[in-house]
């Protein structure tokens, strides 16, 4: 099923700077979320043996103790959100593209505004209930409105107060500063806001809000109609981040729980139950795992997902989940303003209401009438409620239909990511591809979805190298004749998610993760232990090439490491040759020179890979202990077409002749290729006209076909 129209909207709000800070915002406080969450399963958890059971085990006072986790989480979360909403806000803004005002400040002006709207004015006034779900429609509201006004007059010369900054101290300084008159102003006008609402006798927003939506109910008096425009509304508001369950309380209040409780007093009274439609109903068979039956989902998720971050929320939800809370999944997923998941979240409980409705009314199952509280688990609850294994039957049947219907979504949502993903990868492989720079700490700390690739893939790469899931390919080196002279060590990654990692990808991340001594030291131990087996395997000597990374020319156990390694192998340091890229060659850098001196005077040869754009730097390989340039396929992959390419291999290879320096020509790919480069003076070729890189076994039988 392709829901191409849902896909077209999903990118469109996936761009809105509005939305995108509140979906930001809702995974940033997911950690308050999973804690409230839990914190409720266990102080709520349904049954009087397991409350006995905690008495006995921590005293009377840990019911207390499960409150004040639930205050410091739940509690506490309208704040959290108003906050990391103007954060985001105030980071994407474009008056602030330059970076000129520090989002906390905006974030902390938004915080302050929503607090002073809540303090109460009046005895009549509640100020409590708004700093926890009540209240995520006020933080919405109060995050746009105050960080837009803010941004707005922060940009008015007439009211700024500027301060000269040459340092960065100075410069948050002055930032804080020139936000003092813009904060005054936005206070005064939240002020005026209260004192209005004071004078209307509104003294709370929330309930106000409730008793107007209470209102829709008073004119339907078919009992379906009623309970499915409840439902809807309960799923719409909290699709938009507000809690739908609690700002609909009067509701259920005032209709649904008198007729829960008019039904157990009819059976207690021996008469049959008239009300199907009561607070047992909703809790049991429409809303399973809270809303939206978002039980379903987290089964289907469990099911299909197949990203870890998707299945780790799936997990983590499905407990909660199962009595009925699930703001781990509304917020971490999020659902909430997803609109790839609106049509579910709005369908399923509509339709479980519908179908739940119309088998009690045919007597299929028994009317609920038995009580049982909101997170008693699915199966168990629709046990209770109807004291009939039926009732138990129906809930396995929603949850099983809910399932269905969310599947087509969770699959188009699992290829949207997957999409998301894929053009992230190859961001960011076109960005280590030319991210030629010795400065770490760039990819890393990039604030966008190819630095959250990086950031997961550096994880990933640290696990793969203590597991030992890294491993090299090797591929030939040959000369005019055909003969093998040599090898080149490749390193490879092959992640379980994304395939072959490139190794400019890999290189990058270690240098910028801080373990690229570690990885080099792995390369060098394994491709040098590599090259002793094959001559114990009878093969000829070969020379070993291997890629160093600058940071690694920088460290002084390089020498050690490539030391011990030799010794080790039993090897002859003119069988190793270290690796550097041009650009690293040619800047002149000492600390790396030096290296590159003491490890020649070692005997090690050392070579200038990827030399091909910095040709105007040519002279300067005569003052560099360089034993071999390897042609990059910046000259050599045009070579046929281009005239001025041919003059310059041509240039290459007199001065390294006459600097007794062989020249490799990387990339060959076609005999009409190699005959060229041998008649421009290259004898020395790589590439795939000869042989892609080799697993290590296939190195003797490829050398043996082709005798040294």
């Amino acid at each position: 099923m392709h829901l191409l129209w849902i896909h077209a909207l999903a990118e469109k709000l996936a761009k809105n700077r509005y939305c995108l800070a509140v979906r930001r915002s809702l995974i940033v406080i997911s950690p308050a979320a999973v804690a409230g969450s839990f914190a409720t399963m266990i102080t709520f958890f349904p049954g009087l043996s397991f409350q006995q059971w905690m008495t006995s085990l921590f005293g009377a006072s840990w019911y207390r103790g499960g409150q004040a986790l639930i205050n410091s989480s739940f509690s506490i979360i309208s704040i959290l959100f108003v906050a990391a909403i103007s954060y985001f806000l105030a980071e994407s803004h474009p008056r602030n593209s330059q970076g000129k005002l520090h989002p906390l400040i905006a974030s902390f002006v938004s915080l302050s505004c929503f607090i002073l709207l809540l303090q109460p004015f009046a005895q009549a006034e509640v100020g409590g209930p708004w700093l926890g779900k009540s209240g995520l429609l006020l933080a919405i509201i109060t995050a746009f409105v105050m960080t837009e006004a803010f941004l707005y007059l922060c940009s008015l010369p007439a009211i700024n107060i500027s301060l000269l900054a040459d340092e960065e101290e100075s410069l948050i300084i002055g930032q804080a500063v020139s936000a003092i008159i813009p904060y005054l102003l936005l206070l005064a006008g939240c002020f005026a806001v209260k004192v209005l609402l004071h004078q209307l006798a509104v003294y709370d927003i929330h309930a106000y809000l409730s008793t107007q939506l209470s209102h829709l109910f008073t004119y339907i008096t078919w009992p379906l109609g009623r309970a499915l425009l409840f439902v809807l509304l309960v799923q719409i508001l909290w699709f938009f981040g507000i809690h739908g369950n609690d700002l609909l309380f009067p509701v259920m209040r005032e209709v649904y729980s008198p007729a829960g409780l008019a039904n157990q007093a009819a059976v207690s009274a021996g008469l049959p139950p008239q009300e199907i439609f009561t607070d047992f109903f909703f809790n049991q068979f429409v809303f399973l795992g809270g809303s939206g039956a978002t039980l379903c989902l987290i089964v289907c998720l469990l099911y299909i997902a197949k990203h870890k971050s998707t299945l780790r929320i799936a997990q983590l939800s499905l407990i909660p989940g199962l009595f009925n809370i699930n703001e781990i999944l509304l917020f971490g997923l999020p659902i909430v303003m997803n609109p790839l998941y609106f049509l579910p979240f709005l369908l399923v409980p509509a339709l479980l209401t519908f179908i739940s409705y119309a088998v009690i009314s045919a007597g299929l199952v028994p009317t609920p009438s038995y009580y049982a509280t909101w997170t008693t688990p699915a199966l168990f609850g629709g046990y209770w409620v109807t004291a009939s294994w039926q009732g138990a039957l129906l809930q396995l049947a929603n949850l099983l239909l809910g399932l269905f219907i969310y599947l087509p979504f969770v699959k188009e949502a699992e290829k949207k990511k997957e999409t998301e993903i894929h053009n992230s990868f190859i961001s960011l492989i076109q960005t280590a591809d030319y991210w030629n720079t010795p400065t770490p700490q760039h990819l890393l700390e990039k604030n966008d979805r190819q630095g959250t690739m990086a950031r997961s893939l550096a994880r990933d790469l640290l696990q793969a190298l203590e597991k030992n899931e890294l491993f090299l390919e090797y591929q030939p080196q040959v000369d005019a004749t055909g003969q093998v002279i040599g090898v080149e060590a490749l390193l490879r990654w092959t992640h379980e998610a994304y395939g072959r990692i490139p190794p400019p990808v890999i290189i990058t991340l270690a240098e910028e993760a801080g373990i690229i001594d570690r990885l080099g030291k792995w390369i060098i131990d394994t491709a040098c232990n590599q090259l002793r087996a094959w001559k114990q395997e009878g093969l000829p000597s070969l020379r070993l090439s291997i890629n160093v990374s600058v940071l690694q020319l920088y460290q002084k156990n390089l020498l050690e490491d490539i030391a011990v390694a030799i010794d080790r192998n039993q090897l002859d340091p003119h069988e190793l040759e270290i690796e550097i890229t041009e650009k690293f060659a040619l800047s002149n850098d000492q600390r790396s020179l030096s290296t590159l001196e003491a490890l020649h005077r070692c005997g090690v040869r050392i070579a200038i890979d990827d030399f091909g754009m910095g040709h105007s730097s040519l002279q300067y390989i005569k003052y560099f202990p360089v034993d071999t340039l390897k042609i990059d396929r910046s000259l050599s992959h045009d070579v046929l077409e281009d005239r001025s390419y041919q003059e310059i291999i041509t240039s290459i290879v007199s001065l390294c002749s006459s600097l007794n320096i062989d020249v490799i020509v990387e990339y060959v790919e076609t005999d009409k290729q190699r005959d060229l480069l041998k008649e421009l003076g290259c004898l020395r070729y790589q590439g795939y006209l000869y042989s892609p890189a080799l697993p290590a076994g296939k190195i003797p039988d490829f050398v043996r076909r082709h005798p040294h």
